[in-house]
């Protein structure tokens, strides 16, 4: 249910066209109309605490941090909605068939390489801001244990080396991202490691998804902003500004 209560807040967000500094509505509205438990609820703003798009006030409530981004570097495209939503298209067919044969197919050997690996990513988040790069690494070995060549040529052509260096940079801009980051791929490595295809596949989808949906508010906001002020309408119930 944490799932659909996240998407339910990015809906949220990006209709209503909220800004850095808006409040989400209390946890209490969004059981409502979520139709979600309240430590479902719970977990999921904690979630996106946790990815530093949102942030809680003691007894407040919470509110909205992401910050309109300047440029990264001028050497750098600039990707759009669509180009992120074609490579999430392209990530769920791909990385999830990856993950459910690895499940399957990941040598003693590979699996003890894995398991050295995190420990390294572990060590890193110590002095790291980010270790995106490192992720990125990870999901190649996810690949490679599939044994599949068809898929692994497909998955180093996803990994274009500007989009690596943009994205990054947004991570390392999220703090405590280094934490967030090893733990989201520790456990999704707990649940490629237990052999079971189906827990696999369904571990990689809803990681797939999950971070589209924080790289998407980095560009939907002012969009939505937009419509609205256009007069388009928004959804969610309502939103509370802070004064």
């Amino acid at each position: 249910m944490r799932k659909q209560v996240i998407q339910w807040i990015v809906r949220h967000i990006t209709e209503e066209g909220l800004r850095s500094g808006d409040r989400l509505p209390s946890e209490h509205k969004i059981a409502t109309f979520t139709k979600a438990g309240r430590s479902s609820v719970r977990e999921a703003l904690q979630w996106l605490a946790g990815q530093g798009i949102i942030e809680a006030h003691a007894g407040k409530g919470y509110y909205l941090r992401i910050l309109e981004r300047a440029p990264i570097h001028p050497s750098l495209p600039t990707v759009g909605i669509e180009e992120i939503r074609d490579l999430t298209e392209a990530r769920l067919v791909i990385e999830c068939a990856c993950a459910a044969i690895a499940a399957r197919r990941a040598t003693p050997a590979e699996i003890e390489r894995i398991d050295a690996f995190l420990d390294g990513m572990a060590a890193k988040v110590a002095t790291a801001s980010s270790i995106y790069p490192e992720t990125i690494q990870f999901h190649l070995m996810i690949a490679q244990a599939a044994h599949n060549r068809t898929l692994f040529s497909m998955m180093q052509v996803m990994v274009v080396p500007w989009l690596v260096a943009y994205n990054a940079r947004l991570a390392s801009d999220v703090p405590d991202r280094a934490h967030q980051e090893f733990a989201i791929h520790r456990d999704l490595w707990a649940q490629i490691r237990t052999g079971d295809p189906e827990a696999a596949r369904a571990a990689m989808e809803t990681h797939i998804r999950d971070a589209a949906s924080v790289y998407l508010l980095a560009y939907e906001p002012p969009v939505a902003a937009a419509r609205k002020r256009a007069g388009g309408g928004g959804g969610g119930g309502g939103t509370a500004r802070r004064r």
